[in-house]
C-alpha cells in the first residue's frame, strides 16, 4: 500500500510545480524565443494555456481517481476503515 501512497503523493507534488511553472511561464517564454511581434507571442500563449488547462484538468481527475482507489483498496483489504483515519 505505501507504494500507492507514494504515487498518489507523486501526482499531488507534480501539481505544484506545473503551477510555478505556470505562473512563470509567459516570461520564460519572452525571454527565450524571438517572436515576430507581441501578437505571434499572446497567440501561442494562449494556446498553450489551452493546452495547460487541459492537461491540468485530467492530470488533477486522475489524481482524484488514484486516491479514491487506493482508499478503496485499503478498506476491501482491511475491512476497515481504521488505516484510512487513525484516531
Amino acid at each position: 500500500m505505501e507504494s500507492v501512497s507514494g504515487f498518489v503523493l507523486s501526482l499531488f507534488l507534480g501539481v505544484i510545480g506545473n503551477l510555478i511553472i505556470g505562473f512563470n511561464g509567459n516570461k520564460m517564454a519572452w525571454q527565450s524565443r524571438k517572436f515576430k511581434n507581441l501578437e505571434e507571442f499572446v497567440r501561442v500563449q494562449e494556446e498553450w494555456t489551452r493546452w495547460g488547462l487541459i492537461v491540468f484538468i485530467i492530470y488533477f481527475s486522475l489524481s482524484v481517481i488514484a486516491s479514491l482507489v487506493s482508499f478503496y483498496l485499503i478498506y476491501k483489504l482491511t475491512g476497515t476503515a481504521d488505516r484510512l483515519f487513525p484516531n
